[in-house]
C-alpha cells in the first residue's frame, strides 16, 4: 500500500512477474520487466 495519492489517498501496488514485453502503440515499453525508455502516446485531455 501506498499513499502516493493527492490528500493522503492511498492505492495498492502489486509487482507482476513472468511477462517478457509490454508493447504500447507498436513500441516496446518494457522488456523482462525493465523499462526500455520507450514514452509512446500521448496526454488525455477531457473536453478537446
Amino acid at each position: 500500500m501506498v499513499h502516493d495519492l493527492p490528500a493522503g489517498g492511498r492505492r495498492l501496488l502489486q509487482d507482476v512477474d513472468g511477462y517478457r514485453y509490454t508493447i504500447k502503440s507498436g513500441q516496446v515499453t518494457f522488456e523482462d520487466g525493465e523499462p526500455t525508455g520507450a514514452r509512446p502516446g500521448g496526454v488525455l485531455r477531457s473536453g478537446r
